[in-house]
């Protein structure tokens, strides 16, 4: 018996078997083991709904049912999914959706504008981005079943990329109106619009059954299967021996020693990049001074963080924005600026003012990160022996996720503290949260570094509010120059989550074909035949 029959095997003689040979509790026919789809996620997720969860777990289970106006592709750019084509006036303020006809919710109920409206009006203001974006809206009109004319106070060049579905989840109203929306019960047993429809939900196993009317193709497989394995090793021996079919979170050192096994398909540089950034406290000395902040990031190996930590999947980062985005300039450089040099770097700081003093050290830092994230013990490490080649007292400490969360975003208490930051798919949206003035205290901010540049936010302003992509990317240009000469933090690789598949699907290059992370061309993914 193959490992594949073995796992559909074992599984339907426990209570769950009836779903993982292919029988609905409505009696379906049975649907061949090759037929279903076993997905392997690090944790629970907390719920199903991205909007009101936003994580990747729930992102990966929910992004399978439910929805949104626009998706992106591959190059990061906007293209249809429940809003067909759309129509934007001359002055940027008026946006004119097309609706998809014929599509149902899950339930059978007919998708309608009057849905649309309802989550621009309730569920948008809930969401990360969305919460800035909806005091933006003057007001939403339908005036017919397939239309939605959304008028803005003033223009906002994003809007598109906040309707993505990884920000934003049209729900259907007529099971939300008049409910608390984050204790809805379907945030746990969705009803969508995509793909696949939730069935069940118990023993760590989330079950999803083909939607066969999907307006984007039907899926190649009947029943989709997403299985909690917190143990990674665990869940890479499941990906290695055919329990599982696909890991879309996992180290990587795991991608990389897969590589090599020709049973297992690693897919690379995928959806939006994130950077890794390392901020510092700039209303603490001397990490308030832009020249020590300079020779500190000269001072850094960036070459040897991509190889350790990343292990080929990124990059030394070249800029504050992904240099694989149109809105990336090469005026700024920080591989030529900002080179690894040591002699240089202490030079530097001679010249600052710091000089190495009796005590053999120019000054301290404590270097927080949390083990929560992929890699980071290893480039604390390269990091405190950069700087201790400088003659800096460097502390490593290493924190829970939550305590370093807390340290960093809310009580700002760190000297220097590493970041990762997804750049999303507009740059509005993701690098300028690290930049933006933000100085309150004891509240969750983005920019951890107290940064506050009144010229910089008047450009990252005007980008949001200009029309005109090109000359966007110009105003950009001048962001990522005055960020990479002030250096209220530093971008030191350009990160890229490697997810990995069994090599026997077919269709696995247009699977991997949307732009961001949790979103896949189901109708793409086909059995070995």
């Amino acid at each position: 018996m193959s490992p594949r029959a073995a796992r559909i095997a074992l599984a339907a003689t426990a209570a769950m078997g009836m779903l993982l040979t292919g029988c609905s509790s409505s009696g379906a026919s049975n649907a061949p083991a090759s037929d279903v789809f076993v997905v392997g996620l690090n944790a629970e997720p907390p719920g199903l709904v991205r909007a009101f969860y936003p994580t990747q777990t729930a992102s990966h289970v929910g992004l399978a049912i439910q929805e949104s106006l626009v998706s992106s592709d591959a190059a990061g750019d906007i293209i249809p999914a429940l809003a067909e084509s759309w129509q934007i006036s001359p002055d940027g303020t008026v946006y004119t959706f097309s609706l998809r006809k014929g599509v149902k919710w899950h339930d059978g109920t007919p998708f309608t504008s009057a849905d649309v409206a309802f989550s621009l009006n309730e569920v948008l203001p809930l969401t990360a981005n969305g919460a800035s974006v909806a005091p933006l809206i003057s007001k939403v009109e339908t005036p017919d079943d397939g239309t939605v004319v959304l008028t803005l106070k003033s223009p906002y060049a994003p809007l598109l990329a906040t309707f993505t579905p990884s920000d934003f989840n049209v729900i259907p109203k007529h099971l939300y109106e008049g409910t608390n929306l984050k204790e809805n019960e379907y945030n746990r047993k969705p009803v969508g619009t995509g793909p696949f429809k939730f069935e069940s939900w118990a023993n760590n196993d989330i079950v999803l059954v083909r939607n066969d009317e999907y307006w984007g193709g039907k899926p190649g497989v009947s029943k989709l299967i997403f299985r909690v394995i917190p143990d990674a090793n665990a869940a890479v021996l499941a990906l290695k021996t055919g329990e599982i079919d696909f890991l879309p979170q996992t180290n990587n050192q795991s991608a990389l020693d897969l590589e090599s096994d020709s049973n297992v398909f690693v897919s690379k540089n995928r959806g939006t990049r994130s950077l890794q950034i390392v901020f510092f406290k700039l209303d603490r000395a001397p990490f308030n001074d832009p020249a020590v902040r300079k020779a500190l990031f000269t001072g850094l190996d960036r070459a040897q963080i991509s190889q350790t930590v990343l292990k080929g999947f990124g990059a030394p980062a070249k800029s504050s924005i992904p240099s694989t985005y149109w809105a990336y300039t090469p005026t700024v450089d920080y591989t030529s600026a900002y080179g690894f040099d040591t002699a240089k770097a202490a030079a530097m700081l001679d010249a600052a003012g710091y000089p190495v003093k009796a005590d053999g050290f120019r000054f301290a830092v404590t270097f927080r990160y949390t083990n929560g994230f992929n890699g980071n013990p290893e480039l604390a490490q390269i990091v405190a022996t950069n700087w201790r080649d400088l003659k800096i007292d460097v502390k490593l400490q290493q924190d829970e996720l939550a305590v370093w969360q807390a340290a960093t975003f809310t009580d700002r208490d760190f000297d220097a503290s590493t970041v990762p930051y997804d750049a999303r798919l507009d740059p509005h949206l993701g690098v300028v949260r690290a930049y933006k003035c933000e100085t309150r205290k004891g509240v969750l901010n983005t920019n951890p570094s107290g940064y506050c540049n009144a010229k910089l936010d008047a450009i990252f302003e005007a980008a949001a509010q200009e029309p005109d992509q090109a000359k966007r990317k110009e105003l950009y240009r001048q962001a990522q120059v005055i960020v990479s000469e002030d250096l209220p933090g530093i971008a030191l690789t350009e990160n890229s989550a490697p997810q990995l598949i069994r090599s026997s699907w077919q269709g696995r290059d247009e699977f991997f074909s949307l732009g961001t992370f949790a979103e896949f061309r189901w109708a793409a993914l086909k059995p070995a035949s």
